[in-house]
C-alpha cells in the first residue's frame, strides 16, 4: 500500500500553527482560572511538536517500523510491514494486507480478549514512549 502527502501539508500546518501560536499569546494576557492553572505556551509547543513529527514521514516509517518490531508474531495485532527503502518523507509504503479497526476488537464482548488487547496497547505505548 502506498501513501502520499500532500505536498502542501508542511506549509498549511504552519499557517496553522502560526496562527494559533497569535491566538495562544492574546488568550493568555486575559487572566482567568485557565491560565491560571495551563501554561498554553507550553501546551501549544507540545501541539506543533506533536503535529510537525505527524507529518514527518520519516518519523511515521520509523514508528511503523516500531510498531511491526513490537507486535509481529504475537497473536493480539497483525501489523504491516513498512518499507523504508521505498519510503520517503512524503510516501509511506507499507505491506498490503486486508484487516479490521482495532476498534472492532472492542466490539466482541470478551473480556479475555478485551484484557488482551488493553495489555497490548498499554505496552506499545509505554515501549514506544521511551
Amino acid at each position: 500500500m502506498v501513501k502520499f502527502q500532500h505536498p502542501a501539508v508542511a506549509e498549511l500546518v504552519e499557517v496553522d500553527l502560526k496562527l494559533f501560536k497569535r491566538a495562544v499569546k492574546l488568550i493568555a494576557k486575559v487572566p482567568s482560572e485557565a491560565t491560571k492553572v495551563v501554561d498554553l505556551p507550553e501546551v501549544f509547543d507540545e501541539l506543533a511538536r506533536s503535529l510537525r513529527s505527524e507529518i514527518d514521514g520519516e518519523h511515521e516509517v520509523a514508528n511503523g517500523q516500531r510498531f511491526y518490531e513490537l507486535n509481529q508474531g504475537r497473536g493480539v495485532f497483525v501489523v504491516p510491514k513498512v518499507y523504508p527503502a521505498e519510503s520517503s518523507s512524503r510516501i509511506l509504503v507499507n505491506e498490503a494486507m486486508a484487516g479490521q479497526s482495532i476498534k472492532t476488537l472492542f466490539d466482541n464482548h470478551d473480556p479475555a480478549l478485551n484484557q488482551q488487547v488493553g495489555q497490548a496497547i498499554i505496552e506499545n505505548f509505554f515501549a514506544t514512549s521511551v
